[in-house]
């Protein structure tokens, strides 16, 4: 008999019941069901805060992406790029984070694109501090980073 949802624990000890369904927009967790002898529940490597989201949106993700997907003809609804508007800097790195550890490509590209949205613009003090790095570099290493990545700051 197959399991119509699956349990997920997260680092902290969380227990998710997920459909199936939805769960297998992951990579990560359908291959983890379909292609090994699976124990209940499969333990994860995402904070409990992130997984929630994450689970979320897997509930209202409509997106069919094909395995040979074209990242630049993707095309996301309104209602995905405002689900994730609320959210900190912080938490939707986080997000994406767990977007690429779970192989889930959907959300990793809405992600990449949000967040390439926030960073538009900014100079590269506010991209470090956006990406929290940067506390405790050296003056050289600043400039080298700066060297590498101005570019994403001008508006041309």
């Amino acid at each position: 008999m197959q399991t119509t949802t699956v349990k997920i624990k997260t680092r902290d000890g969380d227990i998710f019941n997920i459909e199936c369904k939805h769960a297998y927009k992951s990579i990560l967790i359908k291959n983890v069901c379909t292609s090994t002898v699976c124990s209940y529940p499969i333990h994860i490597q995402l904070s409990s805060k992130v997984f929630k989201t994450i689970s979320g949106y897997m509930q209202v993700d409509t997106s069919h992406l094909s395995e040979k997907y074209n990242p630049l003809e993707i095309r996301f609804k309104q209602y995905d790029l405002d689900f994730f508007n609320i959210y900190s800097d912080e938490h939707l790195l986080d997000i994406c984070n767990g977007a690429n550890y779970l192989d889930y490509p959907c959300l990793l590209e809405l992600c990449c694109k949000l967040i390439a949205e926030r960073i538009k613009y900014k100079t590269v003090e506010e991209l470090r501090e956006f990406v929290g790095m940067g506390r405790g570099m050296s003056p050289d290493e600043a400039c080298e980073i700066e060297k590498e990545f101005g570019w994403m700051s001008s508006e041309e």
